[in-house]
This record gives C-alpha cells, structure tokens and sequence, in this order.
C-alpha cells in the first residue's frame, strides 16, 4: 500500500513541476510602443545593423510626393482674418512638383465659400527650391517640409521597421498597436526592443505564462478583435449594396482587409489551438459578398449597358462601338 501512495505522489510531484515548468516557460509575449521622436534615415539604418534586425528590413530615404502629402495633412493655419488655409500639390512635371497655398472665403451674399490660391513654392526632385513663395505661410511650410524631407516619425517607424516584423513573427492583433508574438519569435523581439531602445522610443514587451488562464484571455480578446474587424466589413458591404459603382481603392482595401482578418484567424487557430468555426464562416460570406457586390457593379468611366460591360470582358466577345473595337 505504501508503495502505492508513494508512486502515486512521485507522479503527482513529477506532473506539478512539468506544469511549472511550462508555464515558466511562457507562451510568448505582449507587444506594444510609443514612438515620438523624430531619426534620420541613415540612423536608423546604422541601428538596424548594430543590434542586427534581419535585412528585409528596408530603410529608404524619405521620397518628395510623400514628405509633401505628410505636409499637407498636416499644416493647419490661418490668415490674418482668422480664414483658414489649406496646402494641395497643383503642379507637377517629373522634375518637380508646386505646392499651393489656398484660403477660404464665405460670401455673405451669395451664401456660398470658395478657396482661392494667395501663394505657392516649387520644390525639385533634388530636394531643393526653385521657387519660395512670398509669405509667411510658405515659410512656414518650408521649414516643415525640410523637417520631413529628411527625417522620419512615428508612423515610418512602424511602417518600414515594427510591420515588417510583426508580419515576419506572424503577431496576433489583439487591439491597435497591441500584438501576441509566440514563443518560437523571441529573438527578433528582443532585437527589436533593444533597436527601439537605441533610437529612444519605447516598446513594451510583456511575457505571457503558458496555462490555460492566459490562453483563454489571450483568445478572448483575439476573437473579440476579430468580430468587429468582421463587422465592420459587414456595414461597409451594406453601403456598398445601396452604390451603382465603387471607387477602385475602396474596393482594394476591402480585399486587402478581408485577406488580412483571414490571415489573423489563421495564426490564432495555430498559435492558440482555438475554433473560429462561426467568424470563419461570417468571413466567408463577406468575401463572397464582396466578391458578388464587385463583380455586378456598373463598369467604371463611360456608362455602358451592364450586360454588354460584362460581355466586353469575357474575349471572345468584339463590342464595337463608334467604329471603335473594345474588348
């Protein structure tokens, strides 16, 4: 009998501590930053080498169009009168492009508003200023657009260097800018937080035990994310139904999201051994939707009978139209 207990208790102790173990162990780990300076390229380059984040991590200079579009959302101003001002690319040629500044005016009389354009400046390929304009305004857009031009912020952080690896460490999206990286990741984690810490900005990385308790959490908040990924798409796609036509880069980013959320369920069924079998099947219905909702919209530019706009996409058929041939 007493053989009995004792094996018993010397397979219980042996269990615990496997358990124990295990748990120590982690699951993997919480990832989240904050990113407030500001890093010239090249810095963050010699950085990426130093604490050797892998090379798919591509670090580029800073591009014109770009910088200017940055600038733009940005620059909020206002004239003497108190009217506000707005900046918009007018003008580009390959070699350069204008930026005009416009303010807005309401007519008492007329009950309406129009934006008139007071200045601009004409900034080349090469960084440099043909044109500088004439008042403060554009100064002031001047020494913001430097500022971009050669340096980078939060968002081209993450872009060019937390995506890519997010991406590469196949994260789980619990909330924005909050991601479950998996035990198997943690060696680019660690490089990446001590990149982070080199530049001075912060990311956070919090180990998660591996027992039942986490991974319920875990896959709480990861289907809750999901749904209302889901249900987003699911209200867009009802305003899509009451359109004749929708804008080609709306439709890609609904392509785009929808291959994203199915690639989400994919890692936390593998990641965390969770059934999705209901989101699963609401997604699939949404991409058949969308699918259907795209396919059956009326052809974009010249307005054509919709059963001769989807017979001119099939090639055995020959429109002709004004002497013209169309496929």
């Amino acid at each position: 009998m007493s053989k009995t207990n004792n094996f018993v208790s010397t397979k219980k102790d042996k269990s615990d501590s496997e358990i124990i173990a295990k748990a120590a162990q982690g699951l993997g780990h919480l990832c989240y930053w904050s990113i407030k300076g500001q890093y010239k390229p090249q810095e963050l380059r010699d950085n990426r080498i130093a604490v050797g984040l892998p090379d798919y991590i591509y670090i580029p200079d800073r591009d014109l169009r770009g910088s200017i579009n940055c600038v733009n959302r940005k620059f909020k101003k206002k004239m003497p009168d108190g009217s506000p001002v707005r900046a918009e690319i007018v003008y580009e040629d390959g070699e350069s492009m204008s930026v005009g500044f416009l303010s807005r005016k309401v007519s008492d009389t007329s009950r309406s508003a129009k934006w008139t354009q007071f200045d601009s400046i004409n900034v080349t390929v090469y960084n440099t200023y043909s044109d500088t304009g004439t008042t403060s305004i554009a100064t002031e857009y001047i020494d913001m657009l430097d500022r971009e031009l050669t340096h980078y912020f939060g968002n081209e952080v993450r872009h060019h260097i937390i995506t890519p690896i997010m991406k590469q460490c196949q994260a789980i999206t619990l909330h924005a800018g909050l991601r479950f990286v998996t035990k198997k990741h943690e060696s680019d984690i660690i490089k990446l937080q001590q990149f982070m810490e080199n530049i001075g900005a912060e990311f956070n990385v919090l180990t998660q035990l591996n027992n039942k308790l986490t991974k319920k959490t875990l896959e709480s908040e990861a289907k809750k994310t999901l749904s209302k990924r889901v249900t987003d798409v699911q209200n867009k796609l009802k305003d899509w139904s009451t359109r004749s036509r929708i804008r080609s880069d709306a439709e890609e980013n609904m392509l785009a999201e929808l291959a994203d959320i199915k690639d989400q369920a994919e890692l936390m069924k593998d990641a965390l051994q969770i059934k999705l079998d209901g989101l699963t099947k609401e997604l699939d219905d949404a991409r058949a939707e969308a699918k259907m909702l795209i396919e059956n919209q009326e052809p974009k530019g010249k307005k054509l009978d919709l059963e001769v706009w989807k017979k001119s996409l099939d090639p055995q058929y020959e429109i002709v139209n004004n002497d013209e041939t169309m496929y």
